[in-house]
C-alpha cells in the first residue's frame, strides 16, 4: 500500500506544482490589468462633465 501511495505522489507532485505556478503567473498578469483598466475608467468618469 505504501509503495502505491509513493508512486502516486511521485507524478502528482510535479503536476500540482505546475498548476500552482501557472496560477500565480496568471495572477501576476491579471491584477495589473484590472488595476489599470479600473484607474482608466475612474479617470474617464471624472473628466467628463
Amino acid at each position: 500500500m505504501a509503495a502505491v501511495l509513493l508512486a502516486t505522489t511521485s507524478w502528482l507532485d510535479p503536476i500540482g506544482r505546475s498548476l500552482r505556478e501557472g496560477f500565480f503567473m496568471f495572477w501576476e498578469t491579471l491584477w495589473p490589468l484590472i488595476l489599470g483598466f479600473c484607474s482608466v475608467g475612474c479617470g474617464a468618469g471624472v473628466r467628463q462633465p
